[in-house]
């Protein structure tokens, strides 16, 4: 077991998901959303509001008189947990047409966008939030069974054109900090991917083509290699535990083609990590860990566990009652400390790969993000993940949504108008610009149970804490650290709802103790880090050295 520490859980209920990717909605889900709706009424009442409308001009509030006496926060360097990789999304492309006005009928259907838009595109999500990893999802490239023999692919069957683009896409990120670029694949994507579904099915694989599939797959994979992009991780389905009839693919079947697809790589000296499993919910996706991790055949190509987080963390109002209170650990993070077990046995990292509130709620956009950064706070305390993804690293904007960090405004005559780093972007930037691939995550204790901190130590001996504030007044808290060396000064950032991204002065440390005022319902970060740039976002990297530790 790894070690543990102790963490709250701001999880009361779980609920349905409202993710409108199906074409169809099975009973089970209708059932679950129409309970999600009662229980959040009876948990949060009052909570539908007006989106508000922010000044990000206002400055930090200094604690108010007749606060409680300051928490007491404890880093201790010398208990470390997981190794983080980094966060990152999925990475989407111009080229597809129609996807922005499927989600917003205003959008136009075609767009596009200039060399130098892209390339500033890119370096928002790299550069300047400081996200590491980009994942693209494929289909539709195989629209219809090359031949009749899945061990021998027919060059000609495969249609590679909207694949390039994608490639295209994660190339321009690798200069401006993409380290870890991965891909999944899709069956429900495209009407191209109907010959492998079973009939009358709009998701779920034909076990017939169960050798297709993995060939499917494996031409892709040599695909990028042959554009010299030979990808480090790959999973098989994007959630195939999801289906309007049940799985996309079924446990045994999915247990076969990790198997023969991790075989048939190798023997084509393709060293892509396999990444299992990518499902819709937790207590899904470890069945199909558990089912590979099983056969020691299959075992030997796994790179990665993972999953996403639509379960109880698709309910903010419940996620916001739970951190405003902190409640103790319940079902929904034991389901996600089983997986925990599973990496740790294993030796293996977990990421969550996929969370968004895909459709409006009905909260202010800053409850809706603070709900966000209070599930971050639980997938890295809770379950260790070493990596965590975004649903997108840019799109459209979509307010009670929130789930880019980029946002893209087009004319409508469909060229790109401009880009802008989203207040989501620059609240998940309070962690990744300043906790590089490679950090390791270590202890903290507070005496305030809704005041939430992590803390990270750097190779390179550089300390960072985000501290979130559930409570509704600002409060004063005392950092004590030990077990990372001599903290001189610290660097801080801070954002609350009427305000982004505020830097403020260094800060002295005195005998390993410092005290600060973070901001009702707000988020700071404390960091041994230079802190260059002007307040409102993130900007471009700092030139100057950081801070001395």
């Amino acid at each position: 077991m790894v070690a543990k520490e102790g963490a709250e859980s701001p999880l009361i209920i779980d609920t349905g998901v409202e993710k409108n990717r199906l074409q169809q909605t099975n009973r089970q889900e209708l059932t679950m959303r129409l309970v999600a709706l009662v229980l959040t009424t009876l948990l949060c009442p009052g909570t539908i509001a007006a989106q508000s409308h922010h000044d990000h001009h206002h400055h930090p509030p200094a604690v108010i008189a007749g606060d409680d006496a300051p928490a007491e926060i404890a880093i201790d360097g010398s208990k470390s947990f997981q190794r983080f990789e980094g966060f990152g999304g999925s990475l989407g492309i111009f080229e597809k047409d129609g996807i922005f006005k499927a989600h917003d009928h205003t959008q136009p259907a075609v767009v596009s966008a200039t060399a130098n838009q892209r390339s500033d595109l890119a370096s928002m999500p790299h550069a300047q939030i400081g996200v590491s990893r980009a994942r693209i999802v494929l289909s539709g490239f195989e629209p219809q069974n090359d031949n009749a023999d899945p061990f021998v692919a027919s060059g000609s069957g495969f249609d590679w054109k909207e694949t390039d683009f994608h490639a295209s896409a994660l190339a321009s990120g690798k200069s401006l900090g993409l380290r870890t670029p991965w891909i999944s694949f899709s069956l429900d994507g495209s009407d191209a991917d109907a010959w492998r579904r079973r009939s009358g099915s709009a998701c779920a694989l034909d076990p017939v083509f169960v050798d297709e599939e993995v060939e499917w797959i494996l031409e892709a994979l040599q695909h990028f290699k042959d554009l010299g992009m030979e990808l480090p991780y790959a999973t098989v389905n994007n959630e195939p535990d999801l289906c309007d009839s049940g799985y996309k693919i079924e446990i045994a079947d999915y247990v076969e083609i990790v198997k023969q697809l991790g075989r048939r790589l190798r023997e084509r000296g393709i060293e892509t990590k396999l990444v299992v499993s990518d499902g819709w919910v937790p207590q899904n996706a470890v069945l199909y860990m558990e089912a590979v991790l099983a056969d020691a055949d299959a075992r030997q190509y796994v790179g990665a566990l993972a999953f996403h987080s639509y379960d109880a963390y698709d309910n903010p109002q419940a996620i916001l009652a739970a951190a405003d209170a902190g409640p103790p650990l319940h079902e929904a993070t034991q389901r996600r400390e089983r997986i925990r077990e599973l990496a740790a046995t294993y030796a293996l990292p977990v990421w969550m790969t996929e969370v968004c509130y895909c459709n409006p709620r009905e909260l202010r956009d800053w409850e809706l993000l603070r709900a966000r950064l209070n599930h971050i706070h639980d997938e890295l305390t809770v379950t260790n993940v070493a990596a965590l993804d975004v649903m997108n690293l840019w799109f459209i904007r979509r307010p009670q949504v929130n789930d880019e960090l980029v946002e893209v405004f087009f004319n409508p005559a469909g060229p790109l108008e401009r880009s802008e780093i989203s207040q989501y972007g620059t609240l998940v930037a309070h962690w990744a610009r300043f906790i590089p691939p490679g950090a390791l995550r270590v202890a903290v204790r507070s005496s305030e149970p809704r005041i939430r901190v992590t803390a990270f130590r750097s190779e390179t001996g550089a300390s960072t804490m985000v501290m979130l504030n559930n409570a509704t007044t600002a409060r004063s808290i005392r950092l004590e650290f030990s077990g990372i060396g001599s903290v001189r000064s610290l660097s801080s950032i801070t954002s609350g709802e009427e305000y982004l991204w505020q830097i403020g002065s260094a800060v002295g440390v005195t005998d390993g103790r410092v005290e600060v005022a973070v901001p009702s319902r707000g988020v700071m970060t404390l960091t041994t880090l230079a802190t260059c740039g002007g307040s409102g976002r993130p900007s471009k990297p700092c030139r100057r050295r950081a801070v001395r530790p």
